[in-house]
């Protein structure tokens, strides 16, 4: 069984690529990969970046989330090499109650849409790299553990 969520903020139209990135990264038995919908977008246009978990451990893995990001977070690096910070309607989204509770059993995958463009300002053109994370269980039951994809890349155009 394959879990797919997408966020309110997520909706798309059209049929668009995903253009294929490496494996992501396996940290305690998770593995979080990010792609992007598309690795060039004019300003102004949707900037869509898919985060997927999947249960690499022997056993099930519960997953609580109470935000309808499902849990992803983006760490977003602008053109001038600094992090930027959601804009107001981002923060507003995010603190939304949306409670989840799921278990993905051995090889499951959650797969999360996130609308950047919407969560924050994609306005100046310029090349952004795009780490998402998600916070799970420990495997060995104490605790949580981050996990963090690789980095993607997404150049933004003029037009």
């Amino acid at each position: 069984m394959k879990f797919r969520t997408v966020a309110i903020v997520a909706l798309i139209s059209g049929t668009t690529a995903i253009h294929a990135a490496p494996a992501g990264r396996v940290t305690d038995g998770v593995r979080i990969q990010a792609t992007m919908q598309s690795t060039k977008v004019a300003v102004g246009s949707a900037v869509v970046a898919i985060g997927s978990l999947t249960n690499e451990r022997p056993g099930k893995m519960p997953l609580a989330t109470t935000d309808p990001l499902g849990g992803f977070r983006v760490a977003l690096i602008g053109p001038n090499g600094h992090p930027m910070h959601m804009n107001a309607s981002g923060r507003d989204l995010v603190k939304l109650v949306h409670r989840s509770k799921q278990q993905l059993a051995p090889g499951e995958k959650l797969e999360q849409s996130l609308w950047l463009s919407s969560l924050y300002d994609l306005k100046k053109p310029g090349k952004y790299k795009v780490t998402m994370m998600h916070d799970v269980p420990a495997s060995n039951g104490v605790g949580n553990v981050t996990v963090k994809s690789q980095a993607v890349t997404v150049v933004i155009t003029k037009g």
